[in-house]
């Protein structure tokens, strides 16, 4: 993968450089943890989707100086007066 982004040359040169060590690729959990959120899935679910435990979902949520509100999307269409 990294090899058609970069072309050939360039990733064998990267994997010299930094071998044995492991390169971190970002995966971005909180902003698709907030994505899930809106969606109104449950922590479990977004657990499941970005291949965390539900208790590090707690715990990303909140580290999150505004953390997303549980179920803001989806409950709140069923009290359109609140």
């Amino acid at each position: 993968v990294i090899a058609k982004a970069i072309g050939a040359d360039a990733a064998r040169h990267l994997s010299e450089r930094v071998s044995p060590d492991v390169i971190r690729v970002p995966v971005a959990r909180d902003i698709r943890a907030r994505h899930y959120r809106a969606g109104g899935l449950s922590n479990g679910a977004i657990a499941s989707r970005l291949g965390i435990t539900e208790p590090a979902v707690n715990k990303l949520f909140a580290r999150m100086a505004e953390p997303p509100v549980k179920g803001s999307a989806a409950q709140m269409q069923l009290f359109p007066d609140a």
